[in-house]
């Protein structure tokens, strides 16, 4: 009897199990469904403006200054920033087409939630989870990085929340300082994402601050030409003049940091110039 009994739960909760399981594959078989319904619906009410922008995407598609790999990264950014269901998990799913390892999509997310917080944090985990059904792997060489736990320097004594918080102040500046560490991503890919979501949610305090840095942390004039095109197929309109904003600050700090160099070049040049000198006159004397 007791055998009897627990062979028909047992035979309860498989059943249970797999209908769950054909419930959530229904689900996920009807949100394609839904997914591609609309995109042929808005294809064939508007075909030319439907195709005039995947066509403008398929430019931008694959390898140029940057990788496709480093443009998935930048587009799934974006996608986070904005809060957009679809493009977090469709890129998270190309992302891992294009190579990406759970590392350095967990490393990108780090510069998300810097740039974005807390709601961040929930469409990062969104990110990472679709990139685990989507068969991400793990990076065969590993890396370790010392967490930074310890804030150096001195605060803005002329901001209110420094003056009134210091220990908050203290904690939320170590965010930045481990999201922007190089690790499994390079300081570089990562000022990329952070001025692509700055683009993408039109702070100008950002668009400045992240394009100085990427013309200090070497971003050429064609990597910044890739981030933008990514940035107006993700935002639409409104990132074209975003980006010209970001544009203009690049290229400034680009012209300001000529100058340093050729400053440093004269300095040097007229310091060796001095001692051939210095030394010409004691073998005169």
């Amino acid at each position: 009897m007791t055998k009897r009994i627990l062979s028909l739960a047992l035979a309860v909760v498989m059943a249970a199990t797999t209908f769950s399981f054909s419930a959530f594959a229904a689900d996920k078989k009807e949100e394609k469904k839904a997914e591609k319904q609309e995109i042929s619906l808005f294809e064939k009410y508007n075909k030319n403006v439907y195709d005039a922008f995947k066509n403008a995407a398929k430019a931008n598609k694959g390898d140029s200054a940057l990788t496709q790999k480093q443009k998935e990264f930048i587009s799934l950014s974006i996608g986070i920033a904005v809060k957009c269901e679809a493009c977090t998990k469709t890129h998270s799913k190309l992302a891992v087409q294009a190579g990406a390892t759970m590392e350095e999509l967990a490393e990108m997310v780090g510069v998300c939630v810097m740039m974005g917080g807390g709601p961040s944090t929930a469409f990062g985990r969104l990110a990472l989870e679709t990139a685990k059904e989507a068969g991400a792997k793990e990076a065969e060489k590993k890396i370790e990085l010392k967490p930074i736990t310890e804030f150096k320097g001195e605060l803005d004594k002329n901001d209110i929340v420094n003056v009134n918080k210091p220990e908050f102040a203290k904690k939320y500046s170590l965010i930045g300082k481990n999201a922007m560490q190089k690790g499994y991503l390079t300081v570089k890919e990562k000022e990329l994402i952070s001025l692509a979501i700055a683009i993408s949610v039109r702070c100008d305090g950002c668009m400045k601050y992240h394009g100085a840095q990427c013309a200090r942390v070497g971003v050429t004039e064609a990597e910044l030409a890739d981030l933008v095109a990514c940035c107006k197929i993700m935002g639409g309109g409104p990132a074209s003049p975003a980006s010209r904003t970001a544009i203009k600050v690049y290229q400034e700090e680009k012209a300001v940091m000529e100058k340093e160099a050729k400053e440093a070049k004269e300095a040097k040049e007229a310091k060796t110039e001095k001692k051939a000198e210095t030394k010409t006159e004691k073998k005169t004397k």
